[in-house]
């Protein structure tokens, strides 16, 4: 590769808020790049270059480029970041600037039916190039040709000229299109490998975005985050996956059918005694129907609270309804179903937390956890328990604990009829097989009952005025 200077595009556009977060290295951006393959069909050449993930939604993924990558190919072929062999045929969005190949700009589209792959994310964009400082390190992210892998090129900023900036570094063709980036931040687009060639202004980039209704992140999202309730949280990145089952062996699952959630965070944890506890002592609240809790309110005398002897627990024998306010007093809500199965499954379509595995002996052994003692606080065990039943996420005991309610009101036949963008679920319940017509989603559960329970498919609903002893809960967040 030859020395050359990077002319780039300041982006600007954002949302309406940011959340603070670490840095993220280069490296970590990488599956928010494509590789970009086209050919123009008027002059028969062929070109390589690089592509941005700008938005990610129902309706598949949008990808950000130099308009003279594409020029004359209304069908450019895409490659992702680890999935490098598998094309992926995209659509050149109208509104393109293909007439300007010295420094236009173009947007691509890749149609969830193409089997979009679910370990992709949108780039961080800086909202601001005023504290570009001459001389500073900054690194490109692209597919330069000849090296034909994704990589991170280092460097420094030259010069800002007005809201041009160059940028020393090492690049080629393929590099056209990649992001600048500083600071886990993209400060900029890769227009031409052209020494000295004037970009576009920002303001005209923003236009561009924004005018094709584009709404662009201008932070990462951090991975983790802590609850109001002082629980930790695990962030579920937005994007598509398959939820439900065709497969016999788990009734009422199924269509299996794709599902596009935003992202949400979900408590790491089913909120514990303790926890409950807390939100008891500042709003009044009565305890469990729970004959472990102290008798005669808060100040009450009696038996020792399973919230004081059994601190890490998850609190049961909760109602949905107590379930409901416990979650909005922390400043959450439940999550739908659809979120926890997401947070559950992860984005491959595993049958179990720990992934598609028949239940082998030794698992089993570790998800029984009854016991032979009538207090059934004495045969649970502490949240976290249960390391078979964390997620891809990062989340524990979604299997092998106790139950969850969700926020669905249950009917079998939702799945058949429910948005691809996230579902909400049924306005009501209907009556069926397994529902009374006024029950909510109960989700997870103990391998006491039977192998399904422990899957990350749907098996129960209960009624929402009623408590178990088996069923607990979790909250959910909007990252806003």
């Amino acid at each position: 590769m030859i020395r050359v200077s990077l002319i780039v595009l300041l982006v600007l556009a954002g949302l309406s808020h940011e959340v603070r977060s670490e840095n993220p290295s280069p490296a970590t951006l990488l599956n928010g790049i494509v590789k970009i393959q086209a050919q123009n069909y008027l002059t028969g050449s062929s070109k390589q270059g690089s592509g941005i993930i700008v938005q990610v939604d129902q309706d598949g993924v949008v990808i950000l480029t130099a308009s003279h990558v594409v020029t004359g190919d209304p069908h450019p072929r895409i490659e992702f970041y680890q999935h490098a062999g598998r094309i992926h045929e995209s659509t050149v969005v109208p509104g393109s600037e293909l007439d300007n190949e010295q420094d236009g700009l173009a947007l691509l589209r890749v149609s969830p039916s193409d089997r979009v792959p679910f370990d992709i994310q949108v780039l961080p964009l800086s909202p601001s190039s005023g504290d570009l400082v001459t001389g500073e390190a900054v690194s490109v992210l692209s597919l330069p040709r000849g090296v034909n892998d994704w990589t991170v090129l280092h460097g420094s900023l030259v010069a800002r000229r007005g809201r041009e900036i160059i940028v020393d570094v090492r690049g080629s063709e393929g590099s056209s299109g990649g992001a600048i980036v500083r600071g886990g931040k993209m400060i900029g687009v890769v227009q031409r490998l052209d020494e000295f060639l004037r970009g576009n202004s920002a303001q005209s980039v923003q236009d561009f975005l924004v005018g094709l209704g584009i709404r662009v992140v201008i932070q990462m999202l951090p991975p983790t985050m802590t609850g109001a309730d002082g629980a930790p949280m695990i962030l579920v990145p937005g994007g598509e996956f398959v939820m439900g089952s065709d497969d016999r062996s788990f009734s009422g699952v199924s269509p299996a059918h794709r599902v596009y959630l935003d992202a949400f965070y979900m408590d790491q944890f089913e909120v514990t005694t303790a926890r409950y506890h807390q939100f008891m002592e500042k709003t009044g609240h009565a305890p469990p129907h729970d004959r472990y809790w102290k008798v005669g309110g808060i100040l009450g005398v009696g038996k020792v609270a399973a919230s004081e002897k059994y601190p890490q627990l998850p609190v049961v024998n909760v109602t949905w309804e107590e379930a409901d306010q416990y979650c909005r007093w922390a400043g959450k809500r439940l999550p739908t179903e659809a979120e926890w199965e997401k947070a559950a499954r992860g984005n491959d379509g595993r049958a179990y937390p720990w992934g598609n595995e028949p239940l082998s002996a030794e698992r089993t052994s570790k998800f029984l956890s009854y016991g032979d003692s009538p207090n059934h606080y004495e045969w649970m065990k502490p949240i976290g328990s249960y390391p078979g039943g964390k997620s891809p996420y990062g989340i524990d005991d979604l299997a092998g604990s106790v139950r969850e309610w969700v926020a669905d009101w249950f009917d079998e036949l939702y799945y058949a009829e429910s948005p691809r963008s996230n579902p909400q679920g049924p306005l009501v319940g209907r009556a069926g097989t397994f529902s009374s017509g006024h029950d909510k989603v109960v989700r997870g559960g103990d391998r006491a009952y039977d192998f399904t329970f422990l899957s990350v498919y749907r098996q129960y609903a209960h009624v929402s005025h009623g408590f178990r002893w088996d069923i607990g809960f979790r909250c959910a967040q909007n990252p806003s």
